[in-house]
C-alpha cells in the first residue's frame, strides 16, 4: 500500500472514530433528554441556560458529525470538533480544580460512572486524535509550523502587553 494510501485510510478511521463517537454522545443525551437536562441543572449555569445546552450540545455533536462524513466539509468539522473537545476539558480541569460550587458531570453514557481522570483521558485521547487527523490531512510539517509560529507570537504579544 502506498503512503498516500496509508496515509488516507489512517484519516478515514481516525475521522470515522471521532463521527461515531460524537453520534453516539448526541443520541446518549438525546435519547434520555430529562436526564441530561437535569444533569445540566446540577452545573454552573442558569436553569434557563442548563436547558438550553442541554439541546444545544447533542444538536452541535450531530451537526459535527455530519460536517466529519462530508469530505469537502471534514477539515471544518475536525477543527470545530477540536474546539468543542477543548472547551468541555477546559471546563472539566476548571471543575476538578474547584473552580465552581459544583463538579462537572461526565454526561457521557459509558463515562457517566468513570472519575473525572477517565473523562478528561477520554477528552485528551479524541483532542489528540483530532490534531492527529488535521495533521494528516493538512500535511504534518505546515500545520505543526503554523500551530507553533502562533504559539509563539501569543507568547510575544502577551509579554509585550504585560
Amino acid at each position: 500500500m502506498k503512503t498516500a494510501a496509508k496515509k488516507e485510510l489512517i484519516v478515514n478511521v481516525l475521522t470515522a472514530v471521532i463521527s461515531l463517537t460524537l453520534l453516539f454522545a448526541a443520541w446518549d443525551q438525546l435519547t434520555d433528554l430529562d436526564k441530561a437536562r437535569e444533569q445540566m441543572d446540577e452545573q454552573i449555569f442558569t436553569e434557563k441556560l442548563a436547558h438550553i445546552i442541554a439541546w444545544a450540545l447533542p444538536v452541535l455533536q450531530l451537526i459535527l458529525a455530519a460536517l466529519l462524513s462530508y469530505h469537502p466539509t471534514r477539515l471544518y468539522g475536525l477543527r470545530a470538533t477540536l474546539r468543542m473537545l477543548a472547551v468541555l476539558t477546559g471546563y472539566l480541569i476548571l471543575g476538578m480544580a474547584g473552580s465552581f460550587k459544583t463538579q462537572p458531570c461526565a454526561c457521557m453514557g459509558f463515562l457517566e460512572k468513570g472519575s473525572f481522570m477517565a473523562n478528561l483521558r477520554f477528552n485528551t485521547i479524541f483532542i489528540l486524535l483530532a490534531m492527529t487527523v488535521l495533521a494528516l490531512q493538512k500535511g504534518w510539517l505546515s500545520y505543526i509550523n503554523r500551530w507553533l509560529h502562533r504559539l509563539k507570537v501569543r507568547k510575544e504579544v502577551a509579554r509585550n502587553s504585560g
